[in-house]
């Protein structure tokens, strides 16, 4: 199983919006992606900034082929509209990951 992770780093003053953008269009996005599933959305308690808020969004996907496509396309063109929507307030970086079982 792998993990495709993004954290984002946005102003405090475009906090609400961020969160509302993920909730109502990015994580919808993905999910109808059909290759990407159980969302995680957490807040990063850790300020990378004074003023900014950091949070991170990440979604289980059997195939690191699917998850890159979908990154690479979609998720893409998604961020982007996210920047420009907040004059450029926000930065963020993706990571794929493997899960390793505990034995």
């Amino acid at each position: 199983m792998y993990i495709l992770n993004t954290s984002f780093h946005v102003t405090e003053q475009h906090a609400q919006r961020f969160i509302d953008w993920a909730r109502n269009t990015y994580i919808p996005a993905a999910l109808a992606s059909g290759h990407l599933t159980h969302p995680l959305f957490t807040r990063i308690l850790m300020q990378v900034e004074p003023g900014t808020v950091s949070f991170a969004i990440h979604f289980q996907c059997n195939s690191l082929e699917d998850a890159s496509k979908w990154h690479d396309t979609e998720a893409g063109t998604l961020k982007e509209s996210i920047h420009k929507e907040l004059q450029g307030e926000i930065v963020y970086f993706s990571t794929f990951m493997e899960k390793v079982e505990v034995l």
